[in-house]
């Protein structure tokens, strides 16, 4: 696979922009997604060539790459640290080439995700969760032989924050993800 492949539609950047809540803060470059929301149609030309020319280069302008991290408040009164919460504020555009970026690669393993896998799709909900496991139970134990269920819950909590680049890029390329994206 190669640059070739990765073709960024014009079309996609015009719908990422109109879609942008026009309420968020920009980022260090000062680009508003107001004004990209507002402007998507004049504006998604440039930045489309932007994205691709970023692809075909592998290369992500500095400026998108820089970051403003904030403390927020998580109760009224901070005592100290533990109190506080940070938050990112990243650039819009490298937010929206992300998403492209992202599409790209959903559409090389969208096959292959497990059927029980309801974070991070667009077409699955905490509901559809909630809903699968006792459907599951009640299948389970319409089989006359079985006369229990046993569940077991496992906690993730910040399972992203301990993956290992290197482990997560193994499986995209086993998964025949186009290198340049990874």
């Amino acid at each position: 696979m190669s640059h070739d492949d990765i073709k960024i539609d014009e079309l996609v950047v015009t719908k990422l922009f109109r879609n942008l809540n026009a309420c968020k803060s920009s980022g260090p470059d000062g680009i508003f997604s107001k004004i990209l929301k507002e402007c998507a149609k004049e504006l998604s030309p440039p930045f489309q060539r932007l994205f691709q020319s970023s692809i075909d280069a592998s290369y992500v302008p500095k400026l998108w790459e820089k970051i403003i991290i904030s403390p927020i408040a998580k109760k009224p009164n901070q005592k100290e640290m533990n109190d506080l919460r940070s938050i990112a504020l990243t650039s819009v555009p490298i937010k929206c080439l992300e998403k492209v970026v992202k599409g790209q690669i959903f559409e090389n393993v969208k096959n292959d995700l497990d059927d029980y896998q309801f974070a991070y799709r667009s077409d699955r909900s905490v509901e559809d969760a909630v809903l699968t496991l006792p459907n599951g139970i009640y299948e389970h134990l319409d089989d006359r032989s079985v006369n229990c269920v046993k569940i077991v819950f496992i906690d993730f909590a910040s399972a992203f924050n301990t993956t290992q680049p290197h482990v997560l890029a193994r499986k995209l390329i086993d998964l025949k993800v186009n290198p340049i994206l990874i």
